[in-house]
């Protein structure tokens, strides 16, 4: 390789460290700065997420609690919570696509494409008309539909 370059004259080798360069250049930027810029607009749209759902949270914790009723006083509370969310789910527009009872009693329910404010006014119907509760809720936006939500909840009595 040496004999190589010692044969080559001035202009040869500036022609092939110029070369030489160009492709650093092009390889940095392929696998150096092309991955940090795209890390750092993923993490920018994580942020853009976690506010967005932080925002729809205060606003949800913001609206007036709905009275707890008892069961002696609400006649619709001894239906069954299966029942109550299918019943509840059709009227309120709130699509439901997995609705499974659990042995300890409470209900395992997703919904998807719903509008925020719909989904939690079907929330507050539900606790306030029939005594069913939000036990626990994984609430996002979805990806498809800019403006609505999808939830994967668990409610129980």
């Amino acid at each position: 390789m040496t004999e190589f370059w010692t044969q080559l004259s001035d202009r040869e080798r500036q022609l092939i460290i110029a070369g030489a360069g160009v492709a650093l250049f092009f390889v940095v930027v392929q696998f150096v700065v092309m991955p940090l810029l795209d890390w750092r607009k993923d993490r920018l749209a994580a942020a853009e997420s976690a506010e967005s759902t932080y925002d729809l949270v205060v606003e949800a914790a913001s609206r007036k609690p709905v009275a707890q009723s008892s069961t002696a006083s609400n006649p619709n509370a001894s239906k069954p919570i299966r029942n109550v969310l299918s019943e509840t789910a059709t009227q309120s527009g709130v699509n439901l696509i997995y609705v499974n009872v659990r042995p300890d009693g409470a209900v395992d329910a997703n919904a998807t494409n719903v509008d925020p404010a719909t989904l939690f006014a079907w929330f507050s119907s539900m606790e306030a008309g029939f005594d069913v509760r939000l036990l626990r809720a994984d609430i996002s936006r979805e990806q498809s539909s800019p403006g609505t939500l999808r939830a994967q909840m668990t409610f129980t009595r």
